[in-house]
C-alpha cells in the first residue's frame, strides 16, 4: 500500500476519533485511545519515512504519548480502575515517548500506570516486560533499579520454559552484558520480522490495515529498547534492521501542543 495513501487515511481516523475525546466517561472510550496511541505513532512514522521529517515524527510520537496520560488521568479523576484498557501493554504510548526522547512524559506514563497484573487484561510476560522498562526509565544514573533483579526473575517465571527475546534483552541490560545485549536486540528485530511477513498475508492487511505498513518498516520497540539500554550506560552496536539512525533521537525538552488538554478545555 502505498505510504502517501496510508498517510491520509491515518489523518482521516485521527481526526474521527478526536470526535470523542471529551465527549463521554472515559470507562467507554478504552478503544478509542487504543486506536488514537496507535494512528498517531503511525502517522509519525510515515512523516519519518515519506519525507525524512524527524520533526513530525518526535511530534506524533509524543501526542500517542499525550493520548495515553490523558486517558490514565481521566481514569483515575472518573474512578475506572477495572478497564483492561489499563493494561501496561494495551498500547505503546510509553515507547513511542522514549523513541521521541521525551523523557518527562515517559516518567509520567510509567508513574501513573497500574503496577497490579490482572491476568483477564494482559499475559504477565508482557507485563512484566513493561514493568521492567519502566523501572529503568525511573531509576536515576546508570544503573540497574533495586528491585530489577527480582523482576526479572518474576519475568523467567512467567515465561513457563519459554524462550523470550525480550526476556533476554532486558536480562542483558540487568547483568550488563554488552554481547548478549546485541545478540538480544538482533534476536527481537528478526522476531518481529517474522511477525511482520507473517501478517502481511492475513485477511485484515488485506482488508485495508493501514497501521500495519508504516510499523513493518520501523520498529519502535526496537528503538525503545536500545534508547534505554543507553540510559542505562549500554550501547548497541551497529544499525540494527528497521531502527535507523535518523529515528534513533536524543532526549530532549522538546515541546509539544497537548490537543487533549486543550479538548478538555474547550466550554
Amino acid at each position: 500500500m502505498d505510504l502517501a495513501d496510508v498517510h491520509a487515511e491515518l489523518v482521516s481516523e485521527i481526526h474521527y476519533n478526536m470526535l470523542y475525546v471529551g465527549k463521554a466517561p472515559v470507562a467507554g472510550l478504552g478503544d478509542v485511545f487504543d486506536e488514537l496511541a496507535a494512528q498517531l505513532e503511525a502517522l509519525g512514522i510515515c512523516h519519518l519515512l515519506e519525507f525524512a521529517d524527524v520533526g513530525e515524527f518526535r511530534t506524533n510520537l509524543i501526542r500517542s504519548g499525550h493520548s495515553r496520560r490523558y486517558f490514565l488521568r481521566r481514569s483515575r479523576a472518573e474512578g475506572n480502575v477495572g478497564d483492561r484498557h489499563l493494561a501496561l501493554s494495551r498500547t505503546s504510548s510509553f515507547l513511542d515517548a522514549v523513541v521521541a526522547g521525551d523523557l518527562t512524559l515517559a516518567r509520567q506514563l510509567a508513574d501513573e500506570s497500574t503496577e497490579v497484573w490482572h491476568p483477564d487484561w494482559e499475559y504477565e510476560e508482557d507485563h512484566c516486560f513493561l514493568l521492567l522498562l519502566h523501572r529503568m526509565l525511573q531509576s536515576t544514573g546508570a544503573s540497574p533499579p533495586p528491585d530489577a533483579p527480582a523482576l526479572l526473575a518474576r519475568f523467567e517465571r512467567s515465561l513457563e520454559n519459554q524462550r523470550s527475546s525480550r526476556y533476554e534483552v532486558c536480562r542483558s541490560i540487568v547483568t550488563r552484558d554488552s554481547k548478549g545485549l546485541d545478540a538480544s536486540i538482533s534476536a527481537l528485530l528478526e522476531e518481529e520480522a517474522a511477525r511482520n511477513d507473517e501478517a502481511r498475508e492475513s485477511a485484515a492487511v488485506h482488508e485495508g490495515d493501514v497501521l500495519y505498513w508504516p510499523r513493518s518498516y520501523v520498529s519502535i520497540e526496537g528503538l525503545a529498547l536500545i534508547k534505554l539500554a543507553e540510559l542505562q550506560g549500554m550501547k548497541v552496536n551497529g544499525e540494527p534492521a528497521r531502527c535507523p539512525r535518523i529515528a534513533r533521537l536524543p532526549w530532549s525538552s522538546h515541546s509539544v501542543d497537548d490537543l487533549f488538554e486543550a479538548i478538555e478545555r474547550l466550554p
